[in-house]
């Protein structure tokens, strides 16, 4: 019993310590994107107008072929996954969740833009930007039909921001990470 204690101590000691790490693994890694390539771990708040809010993590991993989403509940499992490589694939796996696909697919094209961003806004990124003094992302309006917004704040010292706030009619979503390896 006292070593199963132990044991059940260590393994949540080593959870809480792992969930709020910032790691560069590969120094030589080099990009002008504002999310390097790497697995960033986050806290998500969703805001809708009707006054709810929904709150649950998720993980980015982010290569140079593939963008993969995952959308976990407050118990850790796997509410849904959107996988990019060639195409986009969308997998629910929490069945209420199933009558929103359309307009997660359609958040997920916010993601990835917001994902790929340049550093130095390249004429891939559309979209009217505010820095801040230090040359950083502050903010970005999206041109499309809702006039996305994306504030960007507590950059890191890998100039890596740690809150992302997307205002939209339709919805609030607050997004922190909570750490990363890139």
């Amino acid at each position: 019993m006292k070593r199963e204690r132990s044991l059940l101590f260590f393994l949540g000691m080593w959870l809480l310590s792992s969930c709020s790490h910032y790691q560069i693994a590969d120094k030589d890694k080099t990009t002008n994107r504002l999310y390097p390539d790497g697995t960033y771990r986050h806290d998500i708040t969703l805001e809708l107008p009707q006054g709810k809010t929904q709150r649950f993590q998720g993980v980015v991993s982010l290569t140079p072929q593939t963008i993969v989403i995952v959308g976990l509940s407050a118990f850790g499992t796997t509410l849904f996954r959107i996988t990019d490589k060639d195409q986009v694939n969308v997998e629910i796996f929490f069945e209420p969740l199933k009558k929103y696909e359309p307009k997660l697919q359609q958040f997920y094209r916010l993601l990835k833009t917001m994902l790929l961003l340049s550093v130095n806004g390249g004429s891939a990124d559309a979209g009217i930007r505010t820095t801040d003094p230090h040359g950083r992302l502050q903010s970005m309006v999206i041109d499309d039909r809702s006039k996305t917004r994306l504030i960007f704040g507590d950059y890191d010292e890998h100039n890596v921001p740690l809150h992302v706030r997307v205002e939209r009619e339709e919805f609030n979503v607050d997004v922190r990470v909570k750490g990363y390896e890139i």
